[in-house]
């Protein structure tokens, strides 16, 4: 049984702050000074560990999937608290069974320290919470980077560039009004941003109807993760095409264009910042985009991706040749991307 990548990244980061759980319990116990060292960072550690793996599974297998996802969403305050009310039932529950029941350390709730232990665990997991928070509106990938520094000075990076674009979407939003649009725009790149993160990518992103996404470049069978996500990207709406119907009135069609460049990427702003790219490369993805319709294509990519992935052996491969783009004073050779028939 094949595991997804995302499910392997929680498990990844369930073990990390479990261990983080361990060293941090462990240092509290001690620092408590009430047993003997061992002792203490024994009981600590087995706490924290316990604490840490639990809240953290739990955050990722079951309130992500119910409280964040599709229409059961709640909005970030009401999640808040019943997350912080959930995850302290947890903490008092951890320590009720592992003082008294594990290591038969009697009076549990009648420790002085109890109440020291339930804050300090609650104060981890409300910060770690608003991190949370953070991180689904930046990103986990550019929220590490971010506190790394990373960002600080512009840097340049070598992306490949997708840039999905919803077909019809003026005339659709005249028709269903801007409110429905809106829930199908959330609904579709709720569902879409998945389908990224598991080829590889991360979404950079969300300008109106139209979704950013990139990928690092590494080796033409890495690079090629691009190429089957745009067709993953398809696939899924595709499989929920009955859904669409049902809720939205209509399946939603989109455009793909894809680039590979260099970008420079960089945090801006004062009171609020976001990470930015610029550079040519992102204006000629977003071209090849348009190019689509101004083709009658789906899915086009430059010469630059071309060069650069393996073509699965299920793909198309149609060369149109070479193509003006608006706002480029060079042509640019362009790949129509189809699924081979059978």
């Amino acid at each position: 049984m094949s595991i997804s990548r995302a499910t392997r990244n929680n498990i990844l980061i369930t073990a990390l702050f479990t261990f983080l759980g361990i060293v941090v319990g462990a240092l509290f116990s001690v620092l408590m000074g009430r047993w003997w060292l061992s002792f203490s960072l024994i009981y600590g550690g087995t706490l924290g560990g316990t604490i840490a793996g639990l809240v953290t599974a739990v955050e990722f297998f079951v309130a992500e999937v119910y409280l964040d996802r599709g229409p059961m969403r709640l909005p970030f305050w009401q999640a808040f608290v019943l997350r912080t009310t959930v995850y302290g039932l947890i903490v008092i529950l951890c320590i009720w069974l592992i003082t008294g029941w594990v290591f038969n350390i009697p009076g549990t709730f009648e420790d002085p320290d109890l109440g020291k232990a339930v804050l300090f665990s609650l104060a981890a997991i409300a910060m770690g919470n608003v991190m949370l928070g953070v991180a689904r509106l930046i990103g986990f990938r550019n929220l590490f980077r971010y506190v790394l520094g990373r960002y600080y000075n512009p840097h340049q990076e070598w992306r490949i560039l997708m840039f999905l674009d919803i077909a019809g979407s003026t005339t659709l939003a005249e028709e269903i009004g801007d409110v429905r649009f809106h829930a199908l725009l959330t609904d579709v790149f709720e569902r879409l941003s998945y389908v990224v993160d598991e080829h590889g990518g991360e979404v950079h992103d969300y300008v109106g109807d139209e979704m950013i996404a990139t990928w690092p470049v590494r080796s033409n069978s890495a690079n090629a993760n691009a190429v089957l996500c745009a067709f993953a990207c398809f696939d899924s709406i595709s499989r929920r095409a009955e859904a669409f119907q049902r809720r939205h009135g209509m399946v939603p069609t989109f455009r793909i264009g894809m680039h590979l460049g260099s970008i420079v990427a960089g945090a801006v702003g004062g009171m609020k910042q976001t990470i930015v790219y610029v550079g040519d490369a992102m204006n000629t993805a977003s071209r090849i985009e348009q190019a689509c319709r101004e083709e009658g294509r789906d899915f086009l990519i430059s010469e630059e991706v071309m060069n650069a992935v393996d073509v699965p052996s299920a793909v198309q491969v149609e060369k149109l040749g070479m193509r003006r783009l608006r706002g480029r004073s060079l042509p640019v050779e362009l790949f129509s991307l189809t699924r081979k028939s059978g």
